[in-house]
């Protein structure tokens, strides 16, 4: 049976969350780890060897996200939503992520922008990044993944969007709006995204017109 470690909705702070973990590390849950708690990322979550879902939306988590979070190798989906996390992500961060199919990152404050190494992201299919502080252009690299749904909603993106995103046939949703990309859609949307069913590149600076095909 999956082992399920749940700790919800208890507003503490990291001193008490990092004194239990202490304390069921050895329990090693696999699947999910859902928290509510101010301060920084706990470092015995780094031990926490068979975790599969790390889970730590809506909380008060500050500070840069920990490189121990992304070494968990058995590690599959990381949602770190709606918190206060900030700074860069290393560059090598996506080097360990390669076994990630879901990323949620958005609603922080987030800074930098993505590197040609997201295409090392072999297995993503989620990957959510909406109201950060990014800046930067996409990178073509994107293009590589079979990606399903992507969200960069407002944030301080730029350039053109990378022709490559539009020819990902498993893309399901794109949210592009409420940045700086300039340029034009390619008028092939429907032919080279056969399952888009959401798009939107509103408040941008594209010029031209939506494809209707």
């Amino acid at each position: 049976m999956e082992s399920l470690l749940r700790l919800q909705n208890s507003n503490y702070n990291t001193e008490i969350y990092t004194k239990l973990l202490e304390k069921i590390v050895w329990f090693s849950p696999m699947l999910v780890m859902n928290q509510y708690f101010t301060g920084g990322i706990p470092l015995e979550i780094g031990n926490l060897s068979h975790l599969e879902i790390l889970s730590i939306p809506g909380g008060s988590l500050t500070g840069i996200i920990p490189s121990f979070v992304f070494n968990l190798s058995t590690l599959n989906i990381i949602n770190l939503t709606n918190n206060s996390l900030s700074r860069s992500l290393p560059v090598d961060i996506y080097l360990k992520l390669s076994e990630r199919e879901q990323l949620y990152l958005s609603f922080n404050q987030l800074t930098g922008g993505l590197p040609a190494n997201v295409g090392n992201l072999t297995r993503l299919k989620y990957l959510y990044l909406a109201n950060n502080r990014l800046t930067g252009e996409l990178p073509d690299e994107l293009g590589n993944l079979k990606l399903q749904k992507v969200n960069v909603h407002n944030n301080s993106l730029f350039g053109t969007i990378p022709i490559s995103m539009f020819s990902i046939s498993t893309m399901k949703m794109m949210e592009l709006s409420a940045n700086q990309f300039s340029g034009n859609l390619p008028s092939t949307i429907g032919l080279s995204l056969p399952n888009l069913e959401e798009l939107y590149p509103g408040d941008n600076r594209l010029t031209g017109v939506i494809p209707t095909d």
